[in-house]
This record gives structure tokens, C-alpha cells and sequence, in this order.
């Protein structure tokens, strides 16, 4: 994930770039699965984690959001992931 490597270097607009690339193309995928509510929601908290680094926190608090509405769709709610996101989403400041 190109975004990922653009987000480790601070790099910020070519990350959203490329996220938003992978939004893209994943919105023309027709087939639904799993892996692919995965990857929306993989997709939204890295654009969450950009804007959150940015403190960008109400536009950070969507993204989180949806990440968190994807992994309820097919993770538990005691699950890891579910809990990890909305803490990171409690912890947010209010701008």
C-alpha cells in the first residue's frame, strides 16, 4: 500500500492520494466478500490516521468512524479491532 509508505515518511496529500485511489477502486468491485469490507475498512482508518496525524480530528473521526461501522459488519463487538477503534475514536479531541 503505497498510502502506507507515504504516511510512514509524513508525506501526507501523496498517502490521501493514494487512499483515496483505493477507495476508488474498491467502490468498482461488484463481488461483495469479507475481504473486501476488510479492505474498506483497513482503507478508512489509515485516511482516519492521516488526518488525525495532520490533527485534522473531526474529518480523522469519520473515517474512524466508518472503518468501525465495516468491522461490525463482520467482527464481533469484543473483538480487538472493534474495541482498538472505538478507544482511538473516544481519544480524539474535539476541535
Amino acid at each position: 500500500n503505497m498510502g502506507l509508505s507515504y504516511e510512514r515518511a509524513n508525506r501526507f496529500p501523496h498517502a490521501f492520494d493514494h487512499a483515496y485511489r483505493a477507495l476508488n477502486i474498491l467502490s468498482r468491485c461488484t463481488e461483495p466478500s469479507t475481504f473486501k469490507r476488510e479492505l474498506f475498512a483497513s482503507t478508512n482508518f489509515n485516511l482516519g490516521l492521516i488526518h488525525d496525524l495532520e490533527k485534522k480530528f473531526s474529518e480523522a473521526k469519520i473515517y474512524y468512524e466508518q472503518a468501525l461501522a465495516y468491522r461490525r459488519e463482520y467482527l464481533s463487538q469484543d473483538h480487538p479491532d472493534v474495541t482498538n477503534l472505538q478507544n482511538t475514536l473516544s481519544l480524539l479531541p474535539s476541535q
